[in-house]
């Protein structure tokens, strides 16, 4: 069984993301992280034939424009919630789908935090990297392994589209697993005085009145060094190579 569903960013109705899934509760807790606001499920329906789930991904979009920006997801589509759903169903309705109801979610997850918690027997470098939304210039702080994840021009759940603004890095005088664990109890504190704590559903955004230079004050009082934009590429040795 399939899903194509129908999210949209909390904090506007303009447009929508339409998108498919096997796993409907997952993708709504992945999309999470990609909003300071949140992402919430306006609709989903269910398909039996896993096969025909991209082709029905594809027919649900039909006829709806594409929302244009830099950084934003690739599915969002100019349409407010309240239209989308009899849009949607006109264009499935051939596939006799069937409506589901939303599912519940009590955290959030984040596609940048690599791996998701430490060991101490990590095989690669930690870096911490902050993002900024685009329009509204809110910031996320996330530690991560993969370095070119960062980079990557869409990010697939958010509207508005955000991007990386810095990068922090320990010296290379100090051990990797020493290192590691010092950058992810930063990452740690950062959102805990400067966010919403560890444990809040949109991981690593920071509150609207934190400013790009108070960030990186922050950061550096801990003593980790900021790589410059023009060293970003290629990718520094000792991270991860993307999948």
């Amino acid at each position: 069984m399939g899903y194509v569903y129908v999210f949209k960013d909390k904090g506007y109705d303009h447009a929508v993301k339409i998108g498919r899934a096997t796993d409907l509760r997952e993708r709504l807790r992945r999309a999470q992280g990609y909003s300071p606001r949140g992402i919430e499920m306006v609709a989903a329906w269910s398909l039996r034939d896993e096969i025909a789930l991209h082709r029905a991904e594809v027919l649900a979009r039909n006829g709806l424009e594409p929302v244009p920006g830099e950084n934003n997801g690739e599915e969002w589509r100019l349409v407010s919630s309240k239209q989308a759903i009899p849009c949607v169903s006109r264009n499935l309705a051939d596939m006799n789908p069937e409506p589901v109801e939303r599912p519940v979610i009590n955290s959030g997850s984040d596609d940048f935090r690599h791996p998701k918690t430490l060991t101490g027997r990590e095989r690669y470098k930690q870096a911490l990297w902050v993002y900024r939304e685009n329009e509204t210039r809110c910031l996320k702080v996330q530690r991560s392994s993969y370095w070119n994840v960062a980079l990557e021009r869409r990010k697939t759940y958010s509207l508005l589209g955000f991007k990386p603004i810095a990068v922090f890095v320990a010296s290379d005088r100090e051990s990797m697993g020493a290192a590691n664990r010092r950058i992810h109890a930063l990452s740690v504190e950062i959102v805990r005085r400067l966010g919403y704590g560890e444990n809040h559903p949109q991981v690593g955004w920071l509150r609207p009145c934190v400013g790009e230079e108070q960030v990186r004050r922050f950061i550096k009082s801990s003593d980790l060094r900021e790589v410059p934009p023009r060293q970003w590429r290629p990718m520094p040795e000792g991270f991860q190579p993307t999948k």
